[in-house]
């Protein structure tokens, strides 16, 4: 079983959540939604990202945190997937290495994924997308920019993994086939995030119904960042 988390700071102590209502729940989806849509229109603009477009692509992936953060305190059981995949070749570029659906609330399910760039390419704009069927039947399509980026705003760099933590609309399905999207770029524009910050040391302690998780990184680099996270990939029997 797979579990993924990204920290949203240096020190995190998961606790302390607010419990959402149904309403809530759809209102912070939608939200989602529309900060998915402001991505692919900045996408959408070919050549190179202007200065403008950087801080409201920026802006937008701050917003998803956010909201991904406040949809956390939904407390579901992630011993059980509704369904999942394991090890699947969307390209000669990229696997899908993990995929799990699980209960969320009424109208949406949680969706984690975990995706390995198994090429010396620097693939940027990842974005993976997953149609759902019933019975053989198309039923519902959505997508999902990465959610940790080592190249880019929305990159890979080569050989790294990335995943993916977002909400689909619920609907009865019984199989999931997927489809991914990227550039292909040079890699000497953007900045290696993965390659600037160093972990050094990690503690987790039980705390009340969570663990309360302390680390710490190190900046070996002349280089500025802000809003600095660490991927961690969770494993429960194997």
């Amino acid at each position: 079983m797979l579990y993924i988390i990204r920290f949203f700071s240096i020190m995190l102590m998961l606790s302390s959540f607010t419990i959402l209502s149904a309403q809530n729940i759809d209102s912070l989806t939608q939200k989602l939604e529309n900060e998915y849509e402001l991505i692919d229109n900045i996408r959408a603009e070919k050549g190179k990202l202007t200065s403008i477009q950087k801080s409201n692509l920026i802006r937008a992936k701050q917003n998803i945190l956010q909201i991904k953060y406040k949809l956390q305190s939904v407390q579901n059981d992630l011993d059980n997937p509704i369904y999942f995949k394991n090890d699947v070749e969307l390209d000669n570029n990229l696997d899908l290495v993990d995929f799990y659906v699980y209960e969320f609330s009424g109208n949406s399910y949680e969706v984690f994924a975990r995706l390995k760039n198994k090429e010396r390419k620097y693939l940027e704009w990842v974005k993976l997308r997953f149609n759902l069927y019933n019975n053989g039947n198309f039923v519902f399509t959505d997508d999902a920019y990465i959610d940790y980026e080592s190249y880019g705003y929305n990159g890979i760099s080569p050989y790294k993994y990335s995943f993916i933590y977002t909400f689909i609309d619920k609907t009865d399905f019984d199989s999931i086939s997927f489809q991914i999207e990227y550039d292909i770029e040079d890699g000497e524009d953007d900045i290696l995030w993965d390659q600037i910050l160093e972990l050094e040391s990690v503690v987790i302690n039980p705390s009340g119904n969570y663990y309360k998780w302390q680390g710490v990184v190190e900046n070996n680099f002349n280089y500025s960042m802000t809003f600095p996270s660490i991927y961690a990939c969770i494993i429960k029997n194997g």
